[in-house]
């Protein structure tokens, strides 16, 4: 029969037990981690939508600019000062965002005024410099 000292049974305790706590930690990490990513890639996802929102508002812009007032469209002070909110000046373009873009603004400012930082020579028969910011809010998991 075998006869197991006491401390023996101790020590192996111990061990498992710093084992089970290493374990435990490193498992910690992980779902640190993973959850972490998964965050970095919403807010990332939400970043690159909100940019090609921006860039469909300046495209919108320019066709409006381009289209001129006789035809529907706008002049170059139509959308000053705060800008112009899409979605609440147009609700066919505010249709295809999705869901974590917020607005749209567009400011439109006239070519011969400070904001307009023409650093090469602007072509003839351009009116404004247009600027295009979107909001987009992030909902974490």
């Amino acid at each position: 029969m075998l006869k197991v000292n006491s401390r023996k049974r101790g020590v192996a305790l111990m061990v498992v037990l710093a084992t089970l706590s290493v374990v435990v930690i490193l498992a910690n990490v992980v779902l640190s981690i993973i959850s972490s990513q998964s965050r970095l890639t919403q807010h990332q996802v939400g970043r690159i939508q909100a940019y090609y929102a921006a860039l469909a508002g300046m495209n919108y812009a320019y066709e409006m600019l381009r289209r001129g007032p006789a035809a529907g469209g706008w002049i170059a002070t139509s959308c000053p000062g705060l800008g112009c909110t899409l979605t609440l000046l147009d609700p066919q373009f505010a249709a295809t965002f999705p869901p974590s873009i917020l607005d749209v603004r567009i400011i439109l400012i006239p070519v011969d005024e400070p904001g307009c930082n023409a650093a090469t020579p602007v072509p003839p028969g351009i009116t404004a410099c247009i600027r295009s910011t979107a909001t987009y809010l992030i909902t974490p998991p």
